[in-house]
């Protein structure tokens, strides 16, 4: 086995004041430890017999805690934030809901103004030559001047000047070529197309807005050209029929048919009562000119087509420039190729 546990132990342990083991008696265990303890020399007796009574003892805590904590219980005395009612959420529009119109067509003014142009052409075609020529020309100018602007393209001089330059080139060429007129039409407008896209070619901005541009030009090219066909109009005889008849009948119906429609009507009323108008304008003046059937058809095709151009000249909230300019001249523009085509049909 081991060995004794004393012979490992120091025997200068025990001096202090311990008792051997198994000599403290259980009643004064206690008085022989502090005993101990009080002949020890590492006992300061200052310590010993200081009077700890009249010591302040500092408060336990923080100081900033303290007061962060008075800060969080001044929060607690306001009240909570009242809730904040979420914004009920406001139901798609039906089918059947008000919407704004997007048409405006023009007013009276501009269907006054286009009942005089069309006196200005019916008194040039019925002198025939270079009167009905001039009539023309100043159709033309406002035609091009109204769409470009109808579009939103404005000054657009360039534009402009070649638009009124194809009907020019039209004009000239209705007046030399005689009887092959319209056949010479086609040629006009394949330069003026030509003559378009070297523009856009020649342009160096950059080319911004190039198709807008392009479709624009060359539509208002087109139309320009097209108001010749009044020239044209004005040349067809038939037995007993004076030139210039068709004219004189078409025109007088799309000016019976815009004044009516440019009334404050309810809904399509106007419209109705224009083309019911056009219509009996029209077989009243075919029928002083000797037109016989054709006045019913000149009637109705050129009213139709002097209510169409008045529609297109109200697109997008149009200005009052456009309605001056585009809603004076497309009604009677629109129906100068239905005046000489229907012409003919029923004239044979």
């Amino acid at each position: 086995g081991y060995a004794d546990y004393a012979d490992y132990a120091d025997p200068t342990y025990a001096d202090p004041g311990y008792a051997a083991p198994g000599e403290v008696e259980a009643g004064h265990a206690a008085d022989s430890l502090t005993a101990g303890y009080a002949d020890a020399d590492y006992l300061d007796a200052d310590y010993l017999d200081a009077d700890y009574s009249a010591v302040d003892y500092a408060p336990l805590g923080d100081p900033a805690l303290d007061d962060a904590t008075a800060d969080y219980a001044d929060l607690d005395d306001h009240p909570a934030p009242a809730p904040v009612d979420e914004p009920t959420p406001t139901p798609a529009p039906t089918r059947g809901a008000k919407r704004v119109p997007i048409w405006h067509p023009p007013g009276l003014v501009p269907a006054l103004l286009t009942t005089g142009l069309a006196g200005v052409l019916l008194v040039s075609a019925l002198a025939g030559g270079g009167a009905a020529v001039a009539g023309v020309l100043f159709l033309q100018v406002l035609t091009a001047a109204g769409w470009f602007r109808l579009h939103g393209m404005w000054p657009a001089r360039q534009g402009i000047a070649l638009a009124v330059l194809a009907g020019v080139a039209a004009d000239v060429s209705v007046l030399l070529a005689g009887n092959d007129a319209l056949a010479i039409l086609p040629g006009v407008l394949a330069g003026v197309l030509g003559v378009v896209l070297l523009q856009q070619l020649a342009r160096r901005d950059g080319r911004p807005e190039l198709m807008p541009a392009l479709t624009v030009t060359a539509s208002a090219a087109l139309l320009t050209v097209l108001d010749v066909m009044y020239v044209l109009a004005a040349r067809v005889e038939g037995p007993g029929v004076k030139d210039g008849a068709l004219v004189v009948v078409g025109v007088a119906a799309v000016a019976a048919a815009v004044l009516p429609a440019s009334l404050p009507l309810p809904g399509p009323v106007g419209s109705v009562i224009g083309l019911a108008a056009a219509t009996g304008v029209g077989v009243a003046a075919g029928s002083a000119l000797h037109l016989e059937s054709a006045s019913l058809l000149l009637g109705v095709g050129a009213g139709t087509m002097g209510l169409l151009g008045r529609r297109a000249a109200g697109y997008d909230h149009p200005s009052r420039f456009v309605h001056m300019t585009a809603g004076v001249a497309l009604p009677l523009a629109l129906a100068a190729p239905a005046v000489y085509l229907l012409g003919r049909v029923a004239m044979g």
